[in-house]
């Protein structure tokens, strides 16, 4: 498909060269590619950015050991204590 357009761009301008126009498919392709990405963040639109774009860096995780604090204890029976607390505290009798 984008080497019909560079065929209907050349009828147009016969001195288009060939390897010039590559080039810029490739960059346009390039961009988009990378626009594309989960970790890009597409600021074209946000009035006065300070760049077109910027990545969110993305990493691991540190280790449970390396956390601040211990981590809660989280059990279905933990959970049913909850739910039925709130059933009888905030819930009408019928």
């Amino acid at each position: 498909m984008r080497l019909r357009r560079y065929r209907e761009a050349q009828r147009q301008n016969r001195e288009l060269p060939f390897l010039g126009w590559l080039v810029v498919v490739a960059r346009r392709v390039a961009i988009d590619y990378l626009r594309g990405h989960e970790a890009y963040i597409d600021r074209r639109h946000v009035k006065d950015a300070s760049s077109p774009g910027a990545w969110r860096p993305v990493g691991p995780l540190p280790a449970d050991s390396r956390l601040s604090g211990g981590r809660p204890p989280v059990t279905a029976r933990g959970t049913v204590r909850q739910m039925l607390e709130f059933a009888r505290d905030e819930l009408p009798d019928d």
